[in-house]
């Protein structure tokens, strides 16, 4: 029955290539003859490539935001701030070690003075004066605000991500041609191609195309990840 089963999906995979190596073809034929572009290859309003290599974005920003380091690791500086859905290329992959007195948040911090107060983001990076007492689940963070200064709290520990655990961190590059890293657990798994894709399909990113004409454009993405 498992051999049946591999068999069934061998056929399938190799039906999908077929299709998609035939829908390439056609596109081709329908360029030579009409002299339009309707590939996946970069052009100049196209955000799914990236303009310096014209090679198609890896992943996407899944988090609310994202911090861009100057180097990989929680001890880099933050050099800006990716939105969420923000496409990448990953040029680079790094294991980093945890560093013992720092942390990010995972729920919000409430942070409070006697004049003011300030909520910390998750995914934040505070550092840890007093860690968890025993029997206490709490522990003391500390977040230097740019305007507030030195801040700090005494919260419940699984408010902080304290796993202490290596991390993986990524060099990416941006649209605008912007290098940085970013933690792996910040970017979204489904890779931008299908995105770009699906998109064109439904929502007419090559507006001229007729309905075939999409589906092979469709196909044709995934002919270029197949050969990627």
């Amino acid at each position: 029955m498992n051999s049946y089963r591999a068999g069934i999906l061998v056929l399938i995979a190799a039906f999908i290539g077929v299709l998609a190596y035939l829908g390439n073809r056609y596109l081709n034929i329908k360029e030579q003859e009409s002299g339009a572009v309707y590939g996946v290859a970069y052009t100049a309003s196209d955000t799914c490539h990236d303009p310096q290599t014209g090679k198609m974005f890896d992943y996407f920003v899944s988090s609310d935001s994202a911090n861009m380091r100057s180097e990989a690791g929680l001890s880099g500086s933050v050099i800006g701030v990716l939105p969420q859905n923000t496409y990448v290329l990953k040029l680079d992959e790094q294991t980093v070690q945890p560093d013992p007195s720092k942390t990010t948040t995972r729920k919000e911090i409430l942070f409070t003075t006697a004049t003011s107060s300030f909520t910390l983001p998750v995914n934040r990076v505070v550092t840890i004066i007093d860690p968890e007492t025993e029997g206490t689940g709490m522990v003391r963070v500390a977040y230097t605000h740019p305007e507030m200064g030195l801040l700090e709290a005494r919260v419940p520990s699984d408010t902080l991500d304290l796993k202490r655990e290596p991390s993986v961190w990524y060099k990416i590059r941006i649209y605008e041609g912007e290098e940085g890293w970013i933690s792996k657990r910040l970017w979204s798994t489904l890779d931008v191609c299908s995105i770009c894709c699906v998109a064109s399909l439904f929502a007419g990113f090559h507006h001229d195309l007729t309905q075939t004409n999409r589906l092979g454009f469709l196909l044709r993405c995934s002919w270029a990840k197949l050969i990627a």
